[in-house]
């Protein structure tokens, strides 16, 4: 979900070429070698299933993750990315370091605060138009699924609802989005 974002914040701000490229390589380092880590998280017994409904287990998955964004912020500052991305990739460090430490103590939806994030993205970068239209049935749908699939309950969807929405809100005063 992620990646696809990017994409669209890079093409709205660059040509075709250097959008892709731009794209790929966060797609890479913020979805890809994130899930990567892991597999091999898993194939070396360190994580005993993939959703890690043992919370201990996440930490390990998180701290990748965040060490992940940290080299594509690098890459951005040293080849001068576009900044969009650039407080994208903040956005997804500050919003990992939060769900790691809140793991330690409280499950929280991961799923619920990307949607939401990327909705207020959305609409801060596009309209309230396309953020209706893309938000609400993308929030709604994984919400129910999260619910449906009882990976979370209502009131971890919902604080990843105000995660998602509250990390954006509180860039918007240091220049981004």
């Amino acid at each position: 979900m992620f990646a696809v974002f990017g994409l669209a914040l890079c093409l709205r701000v660059l040509p075709v070429f250097p959008a892709v490229v731009w794209a790929l390589t966060y797609g890479f380092w913020l979805s890809l070698a994130p899930i990567l880590y892991v597999v091999y998280l898993l194939r070396t017994g360190r994580v005993a299933e993939l959703h890690m409904s043992n919370t201990d287990e996440r930490f390990l998955p998180y701290l990748g993750a965040i060490a992940c964004a940290l080299i594509m912020i690098a890459l951005l500052w040293y080849f001068q990315g576009p900044p969009l991305l650039t407080c994208l990739t903040v956005f997804n460090a500050i919003e990992l370091s939060a769900l790691a430490f809140i793991t330690t103590r409280y499950l929280i939806s991961m799923h619920s605060a990307a949607t939401t994030a990327i909705t207020t993205l959305v609409t801060l970068i596009w309209g309230v138009y396309w953020g209706v239209m893309v938000g609400v049935p993308l929030i709604t749908l994984v919400a129910v699924a999260r619910l449906y699939l009882r990976r979370h309950t209502f009131d971890q969807v919902l604080a990843g609802w105000f995660l998602g929405a509250g990390t954006i809100i509180v860039m918007l005063p240091f220049g981004c989005f």
